[in-house]
């Protein structure tokens, strides 16, 4: 989940303005400026168990959204990617390898 503190989008269910800006962990973009915009780690308060992320992508997150893709697509992408792999390998099948094709699309290839 994405949001931005511009007022961009809508809160996310369960947050307030005022709790935003702060999170139980923080992702930052390995190689990025000390001015890329980080991606925060909340607990889900929409009565859901887990957690939620959290970014302010204004101005691209200073960098941000290059790395994670528009909303996030490329992080998103590359997470369900390795829960599928992680899925395959518990039914018996293995990792064979992987490759990013031209368009950035993540490819894995899964055998036994």
């Amino acid at each position: 989940m994405v949001w931005s503190i511009h007022g961009d989008y809508k809160l996310p269910q369960g947050f307030k303005a005022s709790e935003l800006g702060s999170c139980e962990h923080a992702i930052r973009v390995k190689g990025a400026g000390a001015e890329t915009y980080e991606i925060g780690v909340v607990k889900r308060r929409d009565g859901r168990p887990g957690y939620t992320l959290l970014m302010d992508f204004w101005d691209g997150g200073y960098g941000l959204e290059d790395a994670i893709g528009k909303r996030g697509s490329k992080l998103k992408q590359a997470y369900a990617g390795r829960v599928a792999v992680k899925a395959a390998v518990k039914a018996g099948f293995r990792l064979l390898g992987q490759a990013k094709k031209e368009d950035g699309t993540l490819v894995y290839r899964v055998g036994r």
